[in-house]
């Protein structure tokens, strides 16, 4: 039986150690959905290919396999009550991905090699990491041992940064100097600027929870030594436009499949037609979040908030703030950004992207909040060495990010113009 804390007296800190129950559900959905949606794949791929023959019986074998995809996790959940809201999530992203691969399939602008066979669309379909492909067949790494290494260093350094906001979030409810104001779309202003740790922390937490679970899938695949795609550059301390930060930085598996779908059939005409394909991402991703956030509040019915719409609007306002950007590529104020330092870029970045940002954190904060008591976080106590640990713990962060920048699979020129291109 394993403790739920244990006290370290001479650093003054005590260490959660989380619901073993919880996270071996959470655990059991990351291994086993994947497998679900590899069967819904190859048989998918299969019938289409090999069964289906007149127009008729094709569409209605699209039509059926988008409602089977976007259907599975709330047959799911209502047939296995789940202990924790992420195991929804890890469901209905795994939907997202497969609804979009499919249609992506279907209208043939899949990654070439992507669907050769049905076992190779199976993997590609199911799989929430993104297999790469070279010359229409799967790449492979060069060198499994040092793509191995690499990883497997890149999920300790997240685990780590993941300790720490995880930590503080417990001790803070995830709302830091805003305590008591559980949703702060229902302050004026969204409670800014006092809310901007909050916000900043809630940011904080998904991208370690996704940028974590994407890494530990990559590895998978890295022992089998097939290449997959960066899902994460550093979006939080790297990003210098909301161009970089949809476009380059974040979850570029479903930025990839976004542009693929929306944005590529009309990259070829006139300006307005290219901000008409951003427009549609960026709306297809407020949609997909929309789903999502449904998902969420089916596992939790009497203790989540959703009102459909707000993440919609969180993403359409970023179109709006990106397609500003873009019409001013040449203006001076774009020559004055070039000029500035990349931090100070960055925090503009941040300051673009958080105001609006309670629009698409209050459907997934419930879950945010059941993650501070299912996984592992670190309590300081009174007395001892424990807030001298965390300060500690905390600056170690910033060397770590630093050295972080020059890795190779993470580097990413600074352009300074501006377009639409969106991701989640």
């Amino acid at each position: 039986m394993v403790p739920q804390s244990i006290d370290v007296a001479m650093l003054g800190i005590r260490i959660h150690t989380g619901d073993v129950a919880t996270f071996g559900e959470m655990t059991i959905a990351i291994v086993v959905i994947p497998l679900v949606y590899a069967l819904i794949g190859l048989t998918a791929h299969a019938s289409f290919t090999k069964l289906s023959r007149s127009p008729a019986s094709k569409a209605i074998l699209i039509v059926a396999m988008a409602v089977i995809t976007a259907g599975f996790p709330f047959a799911a959940l209502s047939a296995y009550p789940v202990r924790s809201r992420l195991t929804a999530f890890v469901l209905s992203y795994h939907a997202v991905l497969g609804f979009f691969r499919w249609v992506e399939f279907v209208l043939g602008r899949g990654p070439k090699g992507s669907a050769a066979s049905s076992f190779t669309f199976a993997a590609y379909f199911s799989y929430a990491a993104e297999i790469l492909f070279e010359d229409g067949k799967v790449k492979r790494l060069s060198s499994r041992t040092a793509a191995c290494t690499d990883l497997a260093l890149r999920a300790g350094f997240h685990v780590l940064v993941f300790l720490v906001v995880n930590s503080i979030g417990r001790a803070t409810g995830m709302l830091p100097y805003a305590q008591g104001h559980e949703y702060l779309t229902s302050l004026p202003l969204y409670g800014w600027p006092k809310t901007l740790p909050a916000l900043y922390l809630q940011t904080c937490m998904v991208y370690c929870m996704m940028g974590l679970v994407m890494l530990l899938y990559r590895l998978v695949l890295a022992i089998l030594r097939v290449d997959s795609l960066v899902a994460f550059k550093a979006p939080l301390v790297r990003s210098t436009s909301l161009r970089e930060f949809w476009g380059r930085r974040w979850n570029l598996i479903v930025h990839n499949l976004l542009k693929r779908c929306f944005f590529e059939p009309f990259r070829a005409g006139p300006v307005w037609q290219q901000h008409l394909g951003g427009f549609l991402a960026f709306l297809m991703s407020g949609l997909f979040h929309e789903y999502m956030w449904l998902a969420l509040h089916a596992a939790r019915p009497g203790s989540s908030k959703y009102v459909f719409g707000k993440v919609t609007t969180f993403f359409v306002l970023q179109f709006v703030a990106t397609a500003a950007q873009a019409m001013m590529a040449r203006s001076p104020l774009n020559r004055v950004a070039a000029m500035l330092p990349d931090p100070v870029l960055t925090c503009l970045v941040t300051l673009a992207v958080l105001p609006f940002s309670p629009l698409f954190l209050e459907g997934c904060f419930g879950m945010l909040r059941e993650i501070n008591d299912a996984l592992p976080a670190v309590e300081v106590q009174d007395g001892g060495l424990g807030l001298k640990s965390l300060i500690l713990c905390l600056l170690s962060v910033g060397p770590v990010a630093f050295l972080s920048r020059r890795s190779s699979l993470e580097h990413v020129q600074h352009p300074r113009k501006y377009d639409t291109r969106p991701s989640r």
